[in-house]
């Protein structure tokens, strides 16, 4: 490949290096016995690689950039040098937040900081590149039990509302105040043979109704968040016969059959 036979004739000739190929191509064939081998354009590599070692008779191997400073990305390829294009990492993220994961091919994004900070002071200003925001204690208001400090930012001072009581039956607002409007979180106070009959409002405390019996037999399903419903008992020997409920399982107590008739009769 990338050769033809040059002075054929009187003599077999020799083999000579084709000069026929384009800037930027790689011979794929001979040419026989003329300057005209066959050749190919070398690929275009990804954006951030260059294409290494293209020409003569090889098709090359993209290869990852390496020239971008430690605030740059890439921003194209960089055809068959280690120069791919770069730009500047821009940290133009707004208060409150940092700009993460510019480099690389990545011009990165706006994060929102979670650097500790006291409950009552906000962010003040971005956090450049790293997760780092500063802040000043601004929410220094305090609120009456059942409410929270809602609005506080750097400019406006909050105003104290009352705590949510919208939490379905079963559960309860935990953890409403300061800054924090709390969340729906599930009551445990009610014991295994009861249900839940309405929300704890901001204290684990639902209220809640012992499970009702059922007949002989018979156990309550599903008597947790509803009054649940009686279902029979399949958990019947042979030769047995229910003595009492289930409670809150399919596991009616049964006593066996006893074949105590007498002469001429059979139970």
């Amino acid at each position: 490949i990338g050769k033809y036979r040059l002075g054929c004739g009187k003599t077999s000739g020799s083999c000579t290096s084709c000069t026929n190929k384009p800037d930027n191509h790689y011979y794929t064939s001979s040419g026989g016995l003329s300057n005209s081998c066959s050749s190919k354009a070398c690929e275009t590599c990804n954006k951030g690689e260059y294409l290494s070692g293209c020409g003569s008779t090889s098709s090359g191997t993209c290869v990852k950039c390496t020239n971008a400073d430690s605030k740059e990305y890439y921003t194209g390829d960089g055809g068959s040098t280690n120069s791919c294009p770069t730009s500047k990492c821009q940290a133009n993220c707004g208060v409150g937040k940092y700009k993460k994961g510019c480099g690389g091919l990545s011009y990165g994004s706006c994060v929102a900081c979670t650097n500790s900070k006291p409950n009552n002071a906000v962010y003040t200003k971005s956090g450049g590149f790293t997760n780092s925001c500063p802040f000043e204690q601004r929410c220094t208001t305090s609120c009456n039990p059942g409410q929270y400090l809602k609005g506080c930012t750097l400019n406006n001072p909050g105003t104290c509302v009352s705590c949510a009581k919208d939490c379905s039956v079963g559960f309860y607002r935990k953890s409403c105040r300061g800054l924090y409007g709390g969340a729906c979180t599930a009551c445990n106070n009610k014991p295994n043979s009861a249900f839940y009959t309405g929300d704890g409002g901001l204290s684990n405390n639902c209220p809640y109704r012992e499970c009702a019996s059922c007949p002989k037999g018979q156990f309550r399903e599903g008597c947790d968040k509803s009054p649940g419903i009686c279902v029979n008992c399949t958990n019947l020997k042979v030769n047995h016969y229910f003595n009492g409920s289930g409670g809150l399982k399919d596991n009616c107590p049964s006593t066996p059959c006893v074949a105590n008739c007498s002469i001429g009769k059979y139970r």
